[in-house]
C-alpha cells in the first residue's frame, strides 16, 4: 500500500522501510474481552523495542485493535510512534465529516477507542446491530484470517445497514478489511484506515504522495 501510494518514478524516491511481521503476537480482540493472561503487550514492547535499535525513525502498528495498547506502548519507546487513531480522527475532522458507521473487531468496538477520540471531535459514532457484527467477525476471523473464501456480500450487507442508518463515511476500522478494499470496487463512502496510515508513514519519512490519494475517502 505504501509503494501503491507514493509518488516516485525511481527506486530512490521511495522511503525506506523495515517490516517487521511476527504472527505469535496473542490476538488483541481475545485480551480486551476476556483479560485472560495473554497479553500481547510484551511482544508489541520487544518488536518495538527491536526495530528501534536497528535504527528506524518511526513506528506505524498495522493493527487498529491494538491501538487499545497505545499509550503503554509509546512510553517505553524512544522513537515516535504514529497513533492510527488520532491521524483517522483527525482527518475525518478536516473534511468535515459529522457521523461514521463503524466496521471493526469486537475488541475495537468493546474498548472505545474509537468512539471516545470521535466524541471529542463531535463526530457521531454508527454502530451496527449485534446480527450485523457478526457479519464482520465472521469476516475478520472466519474468513479473511483464516484465508478462506470471503463472502463479500456479507460486507455490502454491514456497510448499507450503517449508511441507511445515518453514516455519511464508513470507516473501515480493522485492517484486514483493507483486503476486501483492494480485492472488489466497494464505491465511495468509506475510509479505510489503513490507507490513513500510510500515507502519514510516507509524509513523516519525506516521501511524496500521489494527487490520486489526496483524498481518501
Amino acid at each position: 500500500m505504501i509503494l501503491d501510494i507514493t509518488d516516485a518514478s525511481t527506486d530512490q524516491e521511495h522511503i525506506e522501510m523495515i517490516i517487521y511481521s511476527n504472527p505469535k503476537v496473542p490476538d488483541r480482540t481475545n485480551y480486551i474481552l476476556n483479560h485472560d493472561n495473554d497479553n500481547p503487550v510484551k511482544d508489541l514492547i520487544n518488536m518495538g523495542k527491536r526495530l528501534e535499535s536497528i535504527g528506524v525513525d518511526f513506528l506505524a502498528m498495522p493493527c487498529i485493535t491494538g491501538h487499545f495498547f497505545y499509550n503503554e506502548l509509546v512510553k517505553t519507546f524512544k522513537i515516535p510512534m504514529i497513533n492510527m487513531i488520532d491521524e483517522t480522527v483527525s482527518y475525518l475532522y478536516n473534511n468535515n465529516i459529522h457521523s461514521i458507521g463503524l466496521m471493526a473487531t469486537e475488541g475495537t468496538i468493546k474498548s472505545k477507542i474509537l468512539q471516545n477520540k470521535l466524541k471529542e471531535y463531535n463526530i457521531r459514532t454508527i454502530l451496527p446491530k449485534q446480527k450485523m457484527q457478526l457479519k464482520i467477525m465472521e469476516l475478520i476471523y472466519n474468513e479473511i484470517k483464516a484465508n478462506k473464501e470471503i463472502d463479500y456480500e456479507k460486507f455490502f450487507m454491514v456497510s448499507n445497514h450503517l449508511k441507511e442508518n445515518g453514516a455519511e463515511v464508513v470507516l473501515l476500522g480493522c485492517t484486514e478489511l483493507s483486503l476486501i478494499k483492494r480485492n472488489v470496487e466497494i464505491g465511495p463512502g468509506f475510509l479505510d484506515m489503513l490507507e490513513v496510515l500510510a500515507k502519514k508513514s510516507i509524509e513523516v519519512c519525506g516521501g511524496k504522495i500521489k494527487r490520486s490519494y489526496n483524498s481518501l475517502i
